[in-house]
């Protein structure tokens, strides 16, 4: 990134090439399977990445499935928002993170992956890898450098999500990563939740970055595709992992995300003050014993969150005061006008979501089993309408 130009200026413009594009203000699609070749040299030149991976460079044609032009904008703008070498577009957020972690593990390989990590991670680890002969060990987000205590002779890969998209755990990165480089262990970390925007996990010794392009990035819940981006050294082994996994996102949804792309920071930045009100409004709340999120000064999180990140997301969890049975809860949700209950986060729209991340952890205890708990994803209404519709929705809650 050009030391002058900030994050809004900089994302309105990474990726883009009018010279380039026919002087269309917006890289166009290109959507097509077949790449042909003028000559028999250009094809030789295209193929040589089948048979030597190390001659490979980024954002080369050969063949709809590794990409367009698209795709390419589109990575090349995400890796530089992440700092990065180059990035892969992907299919979803999911198919980032399980294509990184094949790329890097192979049988008789040892992970350490994050307790609070994004439940479909867990199950990937835990039903597919293992069956690869591929072990994994849980550690308690908080560890920070004490990581070292679990490292094995065959540990090759530590996993990281910070925060938590459930529990909001932020994770000390910067000791865990430099615990990491010592033992010539590679870090991947999940950062969907600040997505390249408030917090910049390369620059604080990460290896590999994957998001969920499905959130932030994209803004209007009508697209999904993941990312994952990594320095120039780890190119080669991520791009031969792309290739075999087939992963690649659609042109289309390439062209989508780009433009949802370049309103990121706006967006984000409504929804951190938003979100922010709307946290410490809550806290004061009767109905609500405690909130989890890192930017909040209460927060047990917020001396790390501080040091490391510039914002925070508009996504965070409640803890109500007791355990409400559904009935009751039904009647706080069914009726909110502004906030729809769905499984995603990180669009245009209030989302609110009941949760129990109980029962997908290993060596952490979910301290508010006992507790009804509320994801809330704040979107870009004003804020004192979701205000208004949480107090009918807690009125409605204690009849």
């Amino acid at each position: 990134m050009d030391k002058k130009m900030h994050e809004a200026t900089h994302i309105v413009h990474a990726g883009r090439d009018p010279k380039e594009q026919g002087w269309m203000v917006n890289p166009p699609i290109y959507q097509s399977s077949t790449i042909v070749f003028p000559t028999l040299k250009d094809l030789i030149y295209a193929e040589r990445g089948y048979s030597n991976n190390d001659l490979v460079e980024p954002y080369e044609l050969k063949y709809g499935r590794y990409g367009t032009q698209t795709n390419f904008a589109l990575e090349k703008a995400i890796a530089e928002i992440d700092g990065g070498y180059n990035s892969f577009v992907t299919s979803s957020g999911a198919a980032a993170i399980n294509t990184a972690l094949v790329a890097f593990l192979k049988q008789g390989d040892h992970m350490l992956l994050v307790d609070n990590v994004y439940s479909p991670t867990r199950s990937f680890a835990d039903k597919f890898l293992k069956k690869l002969g591929i072990e994994t060990t849980y550690y308690d987000p908080k560890i920070g450098e004490d990581i070292k205590k679990l490292i094995k002779k065959n540990t090759k890969v530590i996993f990281l999500e910070s925060p938590g998209s459930l529990s909001f755990e932020i994770q000390d990165v910067p000791a865990i990563c430099k615990v990491a480089k010592k033992m010539g262990i590679v870090t991947i970390i999940d950062n969907s939740w600040a997505s390249g925007i408030y917090f910049k996990p390369l620059e604080h010794g990460a290896d590999v970055v994957v998001t969920a392009l499905t959130k932030y990035i994209n803004g209007h819940s009508d697209t999904m595709m993941g990312a994952i981006t990594v320095q120039e050294k780890h190119f080669r082994i991520m791009y031969e992992a792309f290739r075999y996994m087939a992963v690649t996102a659609a042109p289309f949804s390439s062209y989508m995300v780009q433009r949802g792309m370049r309103t990121t920071k706006i967006r984000m930045d409504h929804c951190f003050k938003s979100a922010l009100e709307l946290a410490q409004w809550l806290e004061a709340r009767p109905e609500v014993e405690k909130v989890l999120y890192p930017a909040l000064e209460s927060d047990e999180n917020h001396k790390i969150w501080k040091r490391d990140f510039t914002g925070a997301a508009g996504l965070f969890t409640i803890i109500l005061d007791r355990k409400y049975s559904n009935e009751s809860l039904a009647r706080m949700v069914d009726k909110l006008h502004y906030y729809a209950m769905g499984y995603s986060w990180g669009g245009y729209e209030s989302l609110i979501l009941p949760i129990d991340p109980s029962g997908v952890r290993s060596v952490t205890k979910w301290a508010y089993s006992n507790k009804t708990c509320l994801r809330i994803n704040v979107g870009l209404e004003d804020v004192r309408d979701l205000k208004d519709d949480l107090e009918a929705g807690f009125k409605r809650l204690r009849k």
